[in-house]
């Protein structure tokens, strides 16, 4: 027995269509909502995808390169998000237990400051995780961290980034 989807429901392309609608609206005319973020995040991710098999078929960049791109940009989007700054937020939660971890990060910075900025809000960020990840690589003496590691960082500041497109927050207002 075939399941029903109601026309313009969440399942289907209308309803799809619909939500990108939504979206692009909030996009032009404010602030955007937690969906709408994480559906900006998924397009740019798409994106970037389609991008980097280019860049690949082209030998322009290689796999290893392309791959912490595109997992930066995604990762970026919607894990390490301007709103981790709030712990009640969707990027907070998805980190599950963990968001307690982003708890001296929320108590340090005020919502839509620091963490709103184009280029230190990755960048604090990258390093507030970056240093326990690193700890531990250190300790378990890992070594191979090639290049990848700028393309990863590259593409959390392109996932950050149409978070603060999507609030409407530009590097010149």
């Amino acid at each position: 027995m075939a399941v029903q989807v109601p026309a313009g429901g969440s399942g289907s392309i209308k309803g799809g269509l619909r939500r990108l609608d939504v979206a692009l609206d909030a996009m032009l005319r404010g602030m955007a909502d937690g969906k709408t973020h994480d559906l900006h995040g998924l397009l740019v991710t798409g994106f970037a995808v389609v991008v980097c098999v280019i860049a690949i078929v082209l030998k322009q960049m290689g796999i290893a390169d392309t791959t912490g791109f595109v997992f930066g940009v995604a990762f970026g989007a919607l894990y390490l998000s301007p709103d981790l700054d709030m712990l009640n937020t969707r990027p907070a939660r998805r980190w599950g237990p963990l968001k307690y971890f982003w708890l001296p990060y929320a108590w340090l910075h005020k919502h839509r400051g620091v963490s709103h900025s184009w280029l230190i809000g990755p960048a604090v960020r990258i390093i507030y995780l970056g240093a326990p990840v690193a700890l531990i690589w250190w300790c378990w003496d890992f070594v191979g961290a090639g290049e990848w590691v700028g393309c990863l960082a590259d593409g959390v500041y392109l996932g950050n980034w149409t978070h603060l497109a999507g609030d409407r927050h530009w590097p010149w207002s």
